[in-house]
């Protein structure tokens, strides 16, 4: 998670990546990378680089649907476009 640069002259407003979002929708359905990866039918070495925002998915919003369909977070959150954060 990253901050906004105006934190300095304002209030700490936090900016989750897709990465940190990817993270904290695995960590509460309580899967591991693996069995969260094998769920969107990639590798855990990929879906990994994903968490870690070194890559992301070539189509983010099927992926995201993906995740909708499984664990039920809205598509639009995972990909940042419900939230001003």
């Amino acid at each position: 998670m990253s901050t906004n640069a105006a934190a300095e002259t304002g209030p700490l407003i936090p900016e989750w990546s897709l990465g940190d979002r990817f993270r904290k929708v695995r960590r509460i359905t309580g899967l591991s990378q693996a069995e969260f990866a094998q769920r969107l039918g990639t590798n855990q070495k990929t879906y990994a680089a994903w968490e870690l925002d070194t890559t992301a998915p070539r189509n983010p919003v099927a992926v995201a649907k993906r995740i909708e369909a499984f664990a039920g977070v809205p598509a639009g959150w995972m990909l940042g476009l419900n939230s001003p954060s």
